[in-house]
This record gives C-alpha cells, sequence and structure tokens, in this order.
C-alpha cells in the first residue's frame, strides 16, 4: 500500500528555491539572523522558519546525493552535490552557529514549557560547543572524500554466472546462497538425529 507523500506548503521558503549559488540562500540566514523578536510569538514563528530552511537545505543536499549514488557515471549529478559541500555548506556553518547561539540565547526560550524543544536545546548546545570555524574545510574535504569513496564502490562489479552484478546485488546472491546452506545443513542434523 503506497501512502500519499504530504509536503506542507512552505512558509518562510520559496516554493520554487533552486539552490544555484550562496546568494540564493543566503537572504533567509540574513533575515533570521537579524530578525527582531518582541514576543513569545515571534520567537516561534522564528524557531518554525529556522527549522523550514534546515529542513529544505538537508533535503535539497540528499537528493544530490541520492540522485549522485544512483548514476555515478553522470557528472553534472557528481558535479551538483560536490558544489553543496564545498561552495554552500561551508557558507551555512558560520550562520548555523549564530543561529544556536540567537536559539538559546533568547529571553523568551525560558517560556516553552514543551518539552519536544528539549531536544532541539541539547542539539544546539553541542552543536555551539562542537564549532570551530577551522574545522569547517576540513569537513567539506571529507564529504569529498566520502563522495569519491561511495563513486567508487557503487561503480564496482563481479561477473556471477554470467552476469555482471553490482556489489548490493551480488551481497543479495550471496545471502540467498547462505540461507538455502544453512537450510540443508539444518536438515542434514536433523536426519543426523
Amino acid at each position: 500500500m503506497n501512502l500519499p507523500l504530504i509536503v506542507p506548503p512552505r512558509k518562510f521558503v520559496k516554493a520554487d528555491l533552486e539552490i544555484s549559488n550562496w546568494d540564493s540562500i543566503k537572504i533567509y540566514f540574513d533575515d533570521l539572523t537579524t530578525r527582531i523578536i518582541n514576543s513569545k510569538e515571534d520567537y516561534l514563528k522564528w524557531l518554525s522558519d529556522k527549522s523550514e530552511l534546515e529542513t529544505v537545505l538537508s533535503e535539497n543536499l540528499a537528493w544530490r546525493y541520492i540522485r549522485m549514488t544512483c548514476d555515478t557515471e553522470n557528472k553534472s549529478l557528481t558535479e551538483a552535490y560536490t558544489f553543496f559541500i564545498t561552495e554552500i555548506q561551508p557558507q551555512i556553518a558560520p550562520y548555523a552557529n549564530e543561529l544556536n547561539k540567537l536559539f538559546l540565547s533568547s529571553p523568551f526560550l525560558s517560556e516553552l514549557n514543551d518539552s519536544n524543544y528539549d531536544n532541539a536545546i541539547k542539539i544546539a548546545k553541542r552543536n555551539i560547543e562542537l564549532y570551530r570555524e577551522e574545522n569547517i574545510p576540513l569537513i567539506a574535504e571529507m564529504q569529498q572524500l566520502e563522495q569519491q569513496y561511495g563513486t567508487i564502490c557503487g561503480a564496482m562489479t563481479i561477473e556471477h554466472e554470467g552476469n555482471e552484478l553490482t556489489l548490493q546485488q551480488a551481497a543479495k546472491h550471496l545471502k540467498i546462497k547462505i540461507v538455502r546452506c544453512a537450510k540443508r545443513f539444518t536438515k542434514k542434523l536433523q536426519h543426523e538425529d
């Protein structure tokens, strides 16, 4: 049974946003870092907008990664993913740190009596504690190396019984053979008793 995917309408980030350069998303970070918050309602709206932006960016990166790993020979998909991790994410990191600080330093934080915010508060504190500007290029480099590793692994194949199989297909084949072998072994043990 396929359930329909229900995507709530965006209220902060444009629905047709195309992340083609840093400037296409910088305006959202600028808005969040400079917005005046005078009430709990303003603060909740700010949190909602921050969450929406983070979701849009995470989803965009995830789709770039999925598309790239599904078609490891398509250079434009690899370039789109690499662009995001080398040009966009390093720009996001300082803003994300600033937004975490704004989130935790707001006088309206104490008015959030809902335990649903406990995890977000812990994550923000941990991210501030771990943030180091000098790590930004290292993280980008690490992600590039992970991407290269994924491309190499995704392109690996073996030949089995005249068919070329990806490693994932070969693993499935191997699992089936192991299960069959275990069943035969179990039957032999049962007959010996």
